[in-house]
């Protein structure tokens, strides 16, 4: 018996479904994957269904895409991430990429480009997928318990036992290929288990420059000499070695480490540079960057390589009025970066519709400077205007302040 053009169409939805929901499996170019986990809200919801490109079909991997890379060493692709490259670096000409889960507070490890597998070009909601399979659902009873008995003249057609088990051997396939192809893709927070460690912790202050890092390992390791580091992207730098104490007895070391402030100088030109390029959001607004330190420690049996990204925001400088010293008008000024920051500030009198004040200040960082207004008409409103350049970009903000 022909197929009509719908019966056609159906088996050929369904074919290229199934296909889809192996392209992971399979390895092909495009593939359909479901999502669980909620490091990624709001922008995806747990059994959320995303689509899937190679990353040579998407044009390269950006900064702000949402990519999928998997485990070393999964062959079959079923242990994978889905999070959002927050940073690109060029690290020996080859290109490292920082991750992170949009409802995370900490980025994922640095990963290769290679590690790439999809960048994630759509998605469907769960609510959607949901009424999908419910509608196939209903059309299946239907054509089972309507449509058939009506065209056999209401007789239902005989299932015997062979045709039954045939069916249910289908139906397992199709769940095993959906199952294994989709391979949930995990946005839960990442741990990372090194040999013979119970926990590495990482904390950073941008403010002092400070690195910590806390180790916990077996009692039958103990290091052997002071830890190597070095900053590798985007800035080559050594930091200084402030501390190294090893607790023998509670199987712990500690490693402290100060970033020099010559790094920051250079880190804002580069990052200057860069983002010079790029569009930003209306003031005040803050940008991250990534810094990736690599540390070498010697072990009794062995060497612990490790790779720490450090996450830390430019933030361009705030205004507000400040009324601490009596009848004195004056407006507060702050940095809240680790670079020295040059600004300009000019005072328009409403009263007198001019430029009544121009100044230039030099802001230390992570400091604030006050700025005294001129003595003005009892009333006037004096708006007070702050220029400089962030980022490679000429911005401005304003507070008015009442005389």
């Amino acid at each position: 018996m022909a197929l009509g053009t719908g019966t056609k169409l159906f088996y050929a939805g369904v074919t290229i479904a199934l296909v889809l929901l192996a392209g992971k499996l399979l390895r092909l170019p495009i593939a359909l994957m479901v999502v669980y986990g909620s490091s990624m809200k709001p922008s995806l919801q747990p059994f959320d269904l995303v689509l899937g490109v190679d990353p040579s079909l998407a044009g390269g991997v950006e900064r702000g895409d949402i990519v999928v890379w998997c485990y070393p060493g999964d062959v079959w692709r079923t242990s994978c991430v889905v999070h959002r490259v927050i940073d690109v670096r060029e690290v020996d000409g080859e290109y490292i990429l920082i991750t992170k889960g949009d409802a995370l507070p900490q980025p994922d490890p640095p990963i290769r480009s290679s590690r790439v597998s999809y960048v994630v070009v759509a998605h469907i909601p769960n609510y959607v997928v949901l009424l999908l399979i419910a509608l196939l659902y209903g059309a299946g009873v239907m054509y089972c318990y309507v449509y058939l008995p009506y065209t056999s003249h209401r007789r239902r057609l005989p299932l015997y036992p062979g045709v039954m088990a045939s069916l249910l051997i289908a139906y397992y396939i199709i769940l095993e290929v959906a199952f294994i192809g989709l391979s949930a893709l995990d946005v839960s927070p990442m741990t990372i288990n090194f040999p013979g460690l119970y926990m590495e912790d990482l904390s950073f202050n941008p403010r002092l420059g400070l690195v910590n890092i806390t180790l916990s390992y077996n009692s039958s390791l103990f290091p052997i000499q002071a830890p190597e580091c070095r900053v590798v992207a985007p800035v080559n730098a050594t930091p200084i070695l402030e501390e190294f104490t090893v607790s023998a007895a509670n199987g712990s070391a500690n490693v402290v480490l100060r970033i020099p402030p010559s790094f920051f100088h250079e880190l804002w030109r580069v990052d200057s540079e860069r983002f010079s390029r790029e569009a930003l959001p209306p003031p005040p607004t803050r940008v991250a960057t990534a810094i990736v330190l690599n540390c070498t420690l010697p072990f009794n049996k062995g060497v612990l390589r490790s790779t720490y990204p450090l996450l830390m925001y430019w933030m361009e400088p705030t205004i507000k009025p400040s009324y601490g010293n009596g009848s004195v008008l004056s407006v507060l000024i702050e940095n809240h970066n680790p670079v020295p920051f040059n600004v300009s500030v000019e005072v328009y009198s409403h009263y007198q519709n001019k430029v009544i004040y121009r100044r230039d200040v030099a802001l230390e960082p992570f400091a604030g400077s006050v700025v005294e207004l001129p003595k003005t008409r009892e009333g006037d409103v004096l708006e007070v205007r702050v220029y400089y350049v962030f980022l490679g970009h000429l911005r401005g903000v304003r507070v008015t302040v009442h005389a």
